[in-house]
């Protein structure tokens, strides 16, 4: 039980922080998963928690990647809607017994006191995944696979040109696309029940 103070209220909870060696076939998963406890703030993560990975050095680079490179990602965008992110250093095979064979990148995350938006995580994570799976098209057609024949006024009402391909699409504008359909949704659903 959490220790009392002298006025008899409970004291905060001591300072905590994840550190961890990754394993490479589950780094990404655990990452995803830490980030939907961070916007939940769920156990531990009711508070900000810096969590300090190795991950491997590829997947690292997407992690960290800016917008406008090649790197740049859904976990660039999952990551770092709700966090800040910094490369540490990085780990040369020969440093494990056995040495893999990749590279390995230690970061550092720390949850930001807000997101960047509010809407449902499960939302923003479907839109980018499915956006970013025609990452070599331009984001006008991979997004007519996702919100159909409205795509293109979700794109508008998130300020994205249809020209454009999903790496060169800033943070804010992910946030807002995610946003703009769950307005959308929100608007048909209202529609059908007047219908009824």
């Amino acid at each position: 039980a959490p220790a009392s103070t002298e006025e008899g209220g409970e004291e905060d909870p001591p300072p905590v922080a994840i550190l961890g060696n990754l394993p490479y076939n589950v780094g990404t998963h655990l990452l995803l998963k830490w980030i939907r406890c961070i916007r939940s703030r769920a156990g531990i993560f009711a508070r900000p928690v810096p969590l300090v990975l190795t991950f491997q050095a590829e997947v690292a680079d997407r992690i960290v990647a800016n917008v406008g490179t090649k790197a740049f990602s859904r976990l660039s965008v999952m990551t770092q809607h709700c966090a800040t992110v910094k490369r540490c250093f990085n780990i040369a095979p020969s440093a494990f017994v056995p040495a893999p064979n990749v590279n390995s990148t230690v970061l550092r995350i720390d949850p930001l006191p807000q997101p960047l938006t509010d809407v449902p995580i499960d939302v923003l994570e479907f839109v980018v995944r499915e956006c970013f799976l025609l990452k070599r098209k331009v984001i006008g057609k991979a997004a007519a696979g996702v919100f159909g024949v409205h795509s293109k006024e979700l794109l508008k009402a998130a300020g994205i040109s249809p020209q454009q391909r999903a790496e060169q699409v800033e943070l804010h504008q992910w946030c807002a696309l995610a946003e703009a359909f769950v307005a959308h949704r929100s608007a048909v659903l209202l529609e059908s029940k007047d219908k009824r």
